[in-house]
């Protein structure tokens, strides 16, 4: 952490010396300084798969991201061969057939016969939550919980119609619901072991006959939207340097 503090703080000044210098931007040349508190819209390696090529340094996502390794210190072609099936019937890549191979039992770690370790848990008004994902997904966690903890594949900080948010959405709680909660099994070549609410149909009252709710009984995050569950609010910074 040192040195990333030590960088941070020395890309902090080039940032102070270059908006103190002459405009290009004014003149018509492009943005002068690409922000620090973005992911890129480019790709790693030109990769989808593999995730955002430039993470940001600062924000809030910068501190979730500061000690994040999107392959897990294995090779790429390594990392691709273990996690992506590419038999997969269905790929969000038309140009790369396949899919990542999620963990059983929805990533949570498992008691002796198989079956996850969770337990009901109520979320309650004036908590905040995030996600790294669509509001078409079911899967949340304690706001600002690092990103290696969540055992995400790199494709979760894509986001193609907003590139620089890394595909990050803080919520709060507006009516108290319950979910699922359980630790995270390492995956992805990632260390896990944060702790994930898992969003399903049967704890949502009337949420059962919803088109949002899927076939594994899975409800998305969008249904908490739309009935006053949760409140999409603004991502801040509350890390410190």
């Amino acid at each position: 952490m040192r040195f990333r503090k030590t960088f941070v703080s020395l890309a902090a000044g080039g940032l102070l010396v270059a908006m103190a210098g002459p405009s290009r931007a004014a003149i018509g040349d492009g943005p002068l300084i690409v922000p620090f508190d973005e992911c890129s819209a480019a790709s790693f390696q030109n990769d989808p798969r593999l995730g955002p090529a430039k993470l940001p340094l600062f924000g809030e996502v910068g501190e979730q991201v500061s000690d994040y390794d999107r392959t897990g210190n294995e090779p790429t072609r390594q990392f691709l061969a273990t996690w992506w099936d590419p038999s997969a019937s269905f790929s969000p890549y038309p140009a790369t057939p396949g899919f990542w191979m999620y963990p059983p039992q929805n990533g949570y770690y498992l008691n002796a016969d198989g079956s996850p370790i969770r337990s009901a848990l109520v979320l309650a008004p004036g908590q905040q939550i995030d996600r790294f994902g669509r509001a078409t997904g079911s899967f949340l966690a304690p706001q600002g919980t690092d990103y290696e903890d969540r055992s995400l594949p790199p494709t979760n900080l894509n986001d193609p119609g907003n590139p620089g948010s890394c595909n990050y959405h803080v919520y709060q709680v507006l009516r108290g619901f319950t979910v699922y909660a359980g630790g995270i099994r390492p995956w992805f070549d990632q260390p896990g072991d944060g702790i994930q609410y898992q969003v399903v149909c049967a704890l949502i009252p009337g949420s059962e006959t919803s088109q949002q709710c899927d076939s594994a009984g899975n409800l998305q995050t969008q249904y908490l939207l739309d009935n006053g569950y949760l409140a999409e609010v603004p991502v801040t910074d509350n890390r410190g340097i």
